[in-house]
């Protein structure tokens, strides 16, 4: 690829979560084929550190609550030739620029909350060079939505390094125990997470050696914390830094996603570990997760079912043999490097 196809990515996410990571990790991607690229984002978000190794990449800081004065945009001008925005208020930020300068770009809808029924959503989803969905469900409420058939591009698994001696210290906390782990923002609205403190109940008869974990932080973590007081089978963790150690040590991972946490990274990188996952079905999982076959995949606001699930992983070890031979065979699809070329095509596509 050419210098004429820079990619400015943009991402002005306030938070740090899967999408944020997807984006990092498929910069990190496509710089490893020479293509130059530019960041957009926020000028405190985690992005800009965690990227500063990676080589040929500027950052464009959007500075306060909004673009102020436009700044961003007179800053990045026609300095890219595609942008490619990853979220919402990005995909806002993308149609903008291409008013004011004309420079396609792509969207990629991660999740629900991309999907609004409002005439500058509709516009820019029209506007837009090209649109990708990362599952089928997902681009199914696309087309439904704005009558456009997004390309299928999945998110990729993140090759977690876990640090072994920290892992060897949290199974050792944990010696004995069963642990059912989420790893996300707490934030209600985007997960079930009171489901899991109900879950935590249910089972504390039936699986006295259940521990229940919640490692990360979020607007709901005080809340959480406040409904399972009490609870002496739930634990929180606010530090993530290490969160791949605590995905290491875990027994099932609960993937509670409703809304804008739709995203396939996590599962996929419980299950590039070989971690049993049991997920909720909220009409927009990755494709990889398949009832019975890679995981196990329970309705929507039944505390009870996500029980049944664990309890089944725990004593069904046939079952769960199975999941993890049928994750692993795929995962390899799943990678950076098929994400990042399928992207180059479509990139390469929109400047030819």
């Amino acid at each position: 690829m050419s210098v004429r196809y820079k990619v400015a990515h943009v991402n002005l996410s306030r938070n740090y979560g899967p999408s944020e990571r997807q984006t990092e990790l498929l910069i990190a991607a496509l710089a490893r084929t020479g293509i130059s690229q530019i960041l957009v984002c926020r000028e405190n978000s985690y992005m800009l550190n965690n990227l500063k190794s990676i080589p040929n990449i500027k950052a464009v800081k959007i500075q306060g609550s909004g673009d102020v004065m436009y700044m961003g945009h007179v800053k990045l001008g026609k300095l890219a030739s595609i942008v490619h925005a990853h979220e919402i208020e990005g995909f806002k930020w993308a149609s903008l620029h291409y008013m004011l300068f004309g420079i396609p770009y792509v969207l990629t809808v991660r999740g629900l909350s991309c999907i609004e029924n409002s005439l500058p959503v509709r516009l820019l989803y029209t506007w837009a060079s090209k649109v990708v969905g990362i599952s089928k469900s997902l681009n199914k409420q696309v087309k439904e939505s704005y009558d456009i058939n997004p390309v299928l591009i999945p998110d990729c698994h993140s090759k977690l390094a876990p640090h072994q001696p920290t892992v060897i210290k949290i199974k050792e906390l944990f010696k004995d125990k069963f642990v059912v782990c989420h790893i996300g923002p707490l934030v209600n609205k985007s997960s079930n997470n009171y489901d899991l403190i109900e879950v935590a109940q249910l089972l504390e008869i039936r699986m006295p050696q259940l521990i229940v974990l919640f490692v990360g932080l979020g607007s709901d973590f005080e809340n959480l914390k406040d409904k399972a007081t009490g609870i002496p089978n739930i634990k929180f963790i606010s530090e993530i830094k290490n969160a791949s150690d605590y995905a290491a040590a875990t027994d099932v991972y609960i993937y509670p996603s409703l809304e804008e946490t739709a995203l396939g990274n996590n599962p996929l990188d419980m299950m590039s570990q070989g971690i049993s996952v049991v997920a909720i079905d909220n009409g927009t999982l990755p494709d990889i997760i398949r009832n019975e076959e890679t995981a196990l995949v329970v309705p929507e606001g039944n505390p009870q079912a996500l029980a049944d699930a664990i309890y089944r992983i725990k004593t069904d070890r046939t079952l769960v043999d199975n999941l993890k031979t049928n994750a692993k065979k795929e995962i390899s699809f799943y990678s950076a490097e098929n994400m990042a070329a399928n992207y180059i095509n479509i990139y390469q596509s929109i400047g030819s």
